[in-house]
């Protein structure tokens, strides 16, 4: 009838996915020092600032390197979540049209 059905099988193991992503992310952002280039430009005053520059686009706040990919992270979270309540919801719905049917027949 144009309904949309979820499997929630097939929903868990879409969420499982998209929370696997996350942990990704998550192993990454934890190991962002590493990405700061430590010492790479030389002792020199100018060296320093270009460390200290590119340490600032790792950490800075709401645009920074560490702040995008705990979004992307949270995003990926969510997605997963959505997943599993779509299917719950889709479930419940269902077995409420079975319960209301059988009453009627």
């Amino acid at each position: 009838a144009g309904h949309l059905v979820m499997d929630p099988q097939a929903a868990e193991r879409v969420a499982r996915v998209y929370e696997d992503k996350a942990d990704q992310i998550m192993s990454t952002r934890q190991r962002t020092d590493a990405l700061i280039a430590r010492g790479a430009f030389g002792d020199c005053f100018i060296g320093q600032q270009m460390e200290k520059k590119f340490e600032d686009k790792v950490r800075a706040p709401e645009v920074g390197l560490v702040a995008i990919l705990t979004k992307v992270e949270e995003i990926l979270r969510n997605m997963a979540q959505a997943y599993r309540d779509s299917a719950r919801n889709m479930q419940s719905r269902d077995e409420d049209h079975a319960d209301r049917l059988g009453r009627i027949v």
